[in-house]
């Protein structure tokens, strides 16, 4: 592997690989400012669950929200939260935070994102050391941009967030190790690597494939073996504020396990085989960079196999760090494939800057007869950006588009009516539920005794009935109080089966909504239109037109 005589960045250097970081900060920060608030129907799930996981922590009480596990990050808010009123404590900060949840989350948010952020900074360095030339060590730091859904969930408090800060650091301490192997300082690196890997799968345990990526340098089997145990170490300790509600996680990790679909459900089977193949599919669609990136690497490593073998080369430990991501990446797809939603792929797509650094380098070395090898990477990664531009301004709009519909729907037009709020409605009152419950109802009694109104009463598929706060309501007797019940939430089937089951086989007079976001049904009435004032009809024109679900 190439390396120039000086591998410390000097002078413009440092600013330049500062660029793709601020970038990632201001696009993040950009992107959360026209997504706010939290209590958004596209956001509430999980944000509001660590919220108040992270305020149980704070309280010396073990977090009931155990199952991704998640830990890390509601310790997170907890440190947010302690240090915002270092002063402060016992009931006195529990109101505090429940009077106002947005700004501890706002706050969780700003921090996750300046790790992250620094994350990739330290990245980039990490990359410069390596390989002495600022070019592949601006590409290391372009995974955050391989594909935008890193951005759309970076802003979160949820795990997504942490897992892109573990696999970032796990591919600095890589490529630090890519020039010369990890011979000099074997503990350090071991250590180091299962300090990455620990963090990542206690934040989410679909982590856990990444902790393949630096097995190729750590090479014998002593270091492998203290890797394994070190990684057990870490993984505990970061799990430590929830050791005492762990058998919860273990029966729903097994639950997973044996059932091929969501959660753990479908039929006996770790995957369902018959489905598998297109599920596979599913997880490399929509990913261009991410997909070519790997392609790249296959085929290098494959080529680069065949020259050792003939004695034309040698296995240096550049190729060995490009082996592990790769592996890492192939096997975070094979177990996503199990149940295939985009946004599980943060981490294999987090070592995307990494990987094609390393292939740009290496691969210099094997094209040779292609005198123009960096000049063709600087146009893709231009035509790339300009793409990626293009995306988030779509992006962008489309979520601007979410939030201004949510806060459209005036429910003030329904003052004399109940509210039922169902999963996951935009409203302040019903994301703290919704927190609540992931909390273990731990904070019930202390958000019904600030609520402000009267009329809200809040369900979803878990209870299987209505609650006020701590109480069980009656839907039979909530019709028979008001002379009219509205329910919002985003699921209209599941909310008119609901109803069902509740009210006696009855139905909605009346439903409005817009597809893919939120619906209003209502018993005993009509929609408002936010937009012209006007009455929905009964057959389910409002806001947003038919209801097609």
């Amino acid at each position: 592997m190439s390396s120039a005589p000086t591998t410390e960045p000097r002078g413009g250097a440092w600013i330049v690989l500062g660029a793709l970081p601020l970038a990632f900060l201001v696009l993040t920060l950009i992107f959360r400012y026209h997504a706010l608030p939290f209590w958004l129907w596209f956001n509430v799930d999980p944000s509001y669950f660590y919220l108040l996981n992270g305020l149980t922590i704070l309280n010396g009480e073990t977090p009931a929200d155990v199952f991704h596990p998640g830990t890390p990050v509601q310790s997170l808010v907890a440190l947010v939260i302690g240090l915002s009123h270092p002063f402060t404590a016992g009931a006195g900060i529990n109101a505090l935070v429940l009077a106002d949840p947005e700004r501890y989350l706002k706050i969780a948010s700003t921090v996750i994102v300046w790790l992250d952020g620094a994350a990739l900074y330290l990245l980039g360095l990490a990359a410069f050391a390596a390989f002495g030339s600022l070019l592949p060590a601006l590409v290391a730091q372009t995974a955050p941009f391989a594909t935008l859904f890193l951005i759309k969930h970076a802003y979160q408090v949820k795990p997504e967030p942490l897992l892109l800060l573990a696999a970032t650091l796990m591919a600095a301490l890589m490529l630090a190790a890519a020039r010369q192997g990890i011979a000099a300082k074997p503990k350090r690196y071991t250590l180091g690597f299962a300090a990455c890997a620990g963090l990542g799968i206690a934040a989410k345990l679909h982590f856990l494939p990444i902790a393949l990526a630096p097995l190729f340098l750590l090479a014998r089997p002593r270091w492998v073996a203290l890797y394994g145990v070190a990684v057990v170490g870490f993984f505990l300790i970061f799990v430590a504020p929830a050791l005492a509600n762990w058998s919860v996680s273990v029966a729903y990790f097994a639950k997973m396990a044996v059932g091929s679909g969501a959660y753990g459900s479908g039929e006996a089977s770790f995957v369902a085989w018959s489905k598998y193949p297109a599920n596979l599919a599913k997880v490399f669609a929509g990913k261009p960079v991410f997909d070519v990136v790997l392609l790249l690497a296959l085929g290098a490593l494959v080529w680069q196999m065949r020259r050792v073998r003939r004695g034309i080369d040698r296995w240096t430990p550049a190729w060995a760090a490009l082996a592990g991501l790769t592996l890492a990446q192939i096997a975070q797809a094979l177990l996503v494939a199990k149940y295939p939603i985009a946004y599980y792929m943060i981490p294999a797509v987090a070592l995307t800057g990494a990987q094609a650094a390393l292939v740009l380098v290496l691969g210099e070395r094997l094209s040779g007869w292609w005198p123009h090898w960096r000049q063709t990477w600087i146009v893709l990664l231009v035509a790339v950006a300009g793409l990626r531009i293009l995306s988030f301004i779509q992006d962008l709009s489309e979520r601007a588009d979410w939030k201004r519909n949510a806060r459209a729907i005036d429910m003030q037009s329904y003052a004399a009516c109940a509210k039922v709020y169902f999963d996951f409605a935009s409203n302040p009152s019903y994301a703290l539920f919704m927190g609540d419950m992931m909390a273990g109802w731990r904070w019930g009694s202390a958000l019904k005794a600030q609520a402000k109104s009267a009329d809200e009463y809040f369900m979803n598929f878990f209870t299987g009935h209505l609650k006020r706060w701590d109480e069980r309501v009656e839907l039979a007797d909530v019709v028979a109080r008001y002379p009219c019940v509205v329910f919002r939430g985003v699921w209209q089937r599941e909310m008119r089966n609901e109803i069902g089951k509740l009210a006696g086989n009855r139905q909605p007079d009346a439903a409005c909504g817009r597809p893919e976001q939120e619906y209003l049904l209502v018993l005993n009435g009509s929609c408002v239109n936010p937009a012209s004032g006007g009455a929905a009809t009964a057959t389910g024109r409002g806001f947003g037109g038919p209801n097609p679900r």
